[in-house]
């Protein structure tokens, strides 16, 4: 079997800055957007007990994949400049 696309993947990094460099370095990958995810739906989505929980969710584009489309979850996200300016 032949995989010919697939439609999304999920990567837990310990440096968010250090992942955009790599993907964006190695494989050519853009990042395309990122949503910092508010604590409560850190808490009850991934079973995280602590006082403020964080998780930074990113989009990258694979060379030659589909293009971005928008929608209504998407408000959250900002759009990102280029890969390596780097993340606060």
């Amino acid at each position: 079997m032949n995989v010919r696309s697939f439609s999304h993947c999920g990567i837990t990094v310990s440096d968010f800055n250090r992942f955009v460099r790599f993907y964006s370095d190695v494989f050519g990958c853009r990042l395309v957007g990122v949503s910092d995810t508010p604590p409560e739906r850190v808490r009850a989505f991934f079973g995280v007990d602590a006082p403020m929980p964080s998780c930074k969710i990113g989009w990258v584009r694979v060379p030659g994949g589909p293009s971005s489309r928008s929608s209504s979850s998407s408000r959250s996200c900002r759009r990102v400049p280029s890969p390596g300016t780097g993340w606060a």
